[in-house]
């Protein structure tokens, strides 16, 4: 139910003129073998400006590298580089996150270098995990955005 009010509460930030994605979350790539690779989920992303410094709200679920459920919520703060076909954005992202085999499921603060490629209508976002033993393998995490609004 929490969950559904977040996404809710960020769909209806639409009124303030920013732009509104949907988030796929698909695949991660791990450092060492054993762990799940494919990370479905989805979330939901709010791009407060358009400039080249900008910051994206940003929350949704996946399902992780140990096979368990975690949830993210925090902002993306970046800086843009337009091109003629595409965007190059490098950034950090900052925000808690939860993820049931680290400290014991509570959420947690992260703070995680982020790049994304993309155009107006879309994109993919690239996210560094980093290592923390067995409890949080490191990864390089792949995502697909989809604008909506």
């Amino acid at each position: 139910m929490r969950m559904i009010t977040c996404l809710a509460c960020f769909i209806s930030l639409n009124a303030y003129a920013g732009d509104v994605s949907i988030q796929f979350n698909g695949r991660s790539y791990h450092i060492e073998d054993g762990y799940n690779q494919s990370n479905n989920g989805a979330g939901i992303e709010y791009e407060t400006d358009h400039g080249s410094y900008f910051r994206k709200l940003t929350a949704g679920s996946l399902r992780n590298s140990m096979n368990d459920t975690s949830l993210y919520a925090g902002a993306v703060w970046a800086w843009r580089l337009k091109g003629d076909l595409l965007d190059l954005d490098a950034g950090v992202y900052t925000g808690l996150m939860t993820y049931p085999s680290y400290k014991d499921g509570n959420a947690f603060p992260v703070l995680l270098p982020t790049i994304s490629i993309g155009t107006t209508t879309g994109g993919v976002n690239f996210i560094w995990i980093p290592d923390r033993g067995k409890e949080l393998p490191g990864a390089m995490f792949v995502q697909a955005r989809v604008k909506l609004f």
